[in-house]
């Protein structure tokens, strides 16, 4: 087996990364909760100059569940969250190509008068999040695969409190 065969086995295979992060780009310019996924292109030269490259994801889905950290009690459990990507129109489950875009879903939007709602585009409902402080656990499934990754995020009296806890 040669030399640039086990290196692309090895470091390119799909690197999803996550990220949290707090916009207002919504149709209503409200403080919204989201995450962010890249599978960025490998950046290491060496291996570039071998001809390792990244692959890109075939099939992730992503799932969140919502925790009231001052009840201990889920709100929410396994929403199946829409997809937004560059490349393709909002879905249940996307391809993830090697990009410094990211892919993104939302979670919670803010409605003000200390209150805010969970984001569920798959049923006709919304949960509403009276002020307090709640986890979001987020579950990537790829390829059979799942992966979990949690935050904590405070809701507040005013629209602008809506915030993901820093580390």
């Amino acid at each position: 087996m040669a030399l640039p065969t086990v290196a692309q086995m090895i470091w390119g295979r799909p690197n999803i990364e996550i990220s949290f992060v707090e916009s207002s780009e919504n149709r209503r310019n409200t403080p919204l909760l989201s995450c962010q996924f890249y599978n960025r292109p490998i950046e290491n030269r060496f291996l570039r100059r071998m001809g390792v490259y990244r692959r890109a994801v075939d099939s992730m889905s992503v799932f969140f569940s919502i925790e009231n950290i001052q009840e201990s009690k889920m709100v929410v459990t396994d929403i199946v969250a829409e997809i937004f990507t560059a490349y393709d129109t909002p879905k249940a489950s996307v391809s993830l190509p090697t990009s410094i875009l990211p892919a993104s879903i939302n979670l919670v939007e803010a409605m003000g008068k200390g209150k805010a709602k969970t984001i569920d585009h798959y049923e006709p409902k919304n949960i509403d999040l009276p002020v307090g402080e709640y986890r979001a656990i987020i579950s990537i499934a790829v390829s059979e695969k799942e992966s979990k990754y949690s935050k904590q995020f405070t809701v507040g009296l005013k629209p602008e409190d809506l915030k993901w806890e820093s580390v």
